[in-house]
């Protein structure tokens, strides 16, 4: 059985996609799908809008990493554009079909905000986790509370339930650049030095977060796919040339970061 996705909402966000429900014979779930269309990037970058929904895969994978909470979140796979999608027309959303890849988001239901004393000031997500999404270059969390939920009663940190593409940003379906990468390659090689064998505490003051790890994690990863459901090497999914880049671009981010893991006490 191919996987299906069948709409049950116009988009929320800028992007094309919206609320659906996700079934294959293996899994079935409500979810929020993402896809992208275009690249409005400038100069010499690798990155393609059609791989837009990897890199954004990549980033939830990488925060989990650094201790922040997220929802379940897979990459659609299609190549062989056998995934059939429905009911868009009716949410006055255009043919989704045809892609390679789609970003899925599993949707946890969001409760009021609040601790239930009527303190709203709960809700901001704590300072001590911005240095965290600083470093992943992730900009669609802080004053956008529609994209993380805070409960005690689910867990003591934010749940993040949307936190965009952190190396390129996309809006109106278009990809483009919003982080111009400070340093240049001989710069860049001696940041990836000072980074060798240094580690910090993660988000949830338990995860050991190896910043060697980190950085390798472009050309190393393997993100969770749906149909079917798998594992894929990250080499089977984007180029050499786009992994690069990332990388450029965490290494140039975590060194810019550093001395503020140092000042509240986070370097082991």
């Amino acid at each position: 059985m191919a996987s299906s996705v069948k709409f049950t909402s116009s988009r929320i966000g800028s992007n094309p996609g919206g609320r659906c429900y996700f079934s294959s014979d293996r899994l079935e779930f409500s979810g929020y799908v993402k896809y992208c269309v275009g690249s409005h990037v400038n100069g010499n970058s690798s990155f393609r809008a059609d791989h837009q929904p990897v890199y954004e895969a990549m980033t939830f994978e990488l925060a989990r990493k650094f201790g922040l909470k997220t929802v379940d979140t897979f990459l659609i796979t299609n190549l062989n554009k056998d995934v059939s999608f429905s009911a868009f027309k009716e949410h006055n959303e255009p043919d989704p079909s045809g892609r390679f890849f789609y970003f899925i988001s599993r949707i946890s239901q969001n409760p009021p905000c609040g601790n239930g004393n009527g303190d709203q000031t709960c809700c901001d997500v704590p300072e001590t986790e911005h240095v965290y999404l600083d470093s992943l270059l992730i900009a669609d969390i802080i004053g956008k509370k529609q994209n993380y939920i805070i409960c005690p009663a689910i867990s003591p940190q934010p749940v993040y339930l949307d936190l965009g593409c952190s190396f390129v940003h996309a809006h109106e379906g278009f990809i483009h650049h919003s982080h111009k990468l400070k340093l240049n390659e001989r710069q860049l090689k001696k940041a990836k030095k000072r980074l060798q064998g240094k580690g910090i505490v993660g988000a949830d003051n338990e995860t050991i977060v190896s910043f060697d790890e980190i950085v390798e994690m472009p050309f190393s990863i393997s993100l969770t796919c749906l149909n079917p459901w798998r594992l894929i090497p990250i080499n089977h999914l984007i180029g050499h040339d786009e992994s690069s880049e990332i990388q450029n671009h965490l290494i140039s981010s975590l060194c810019e970061n550093f001395k503020r893991y140092q000042e509240q006490g986070l370097v082991l």
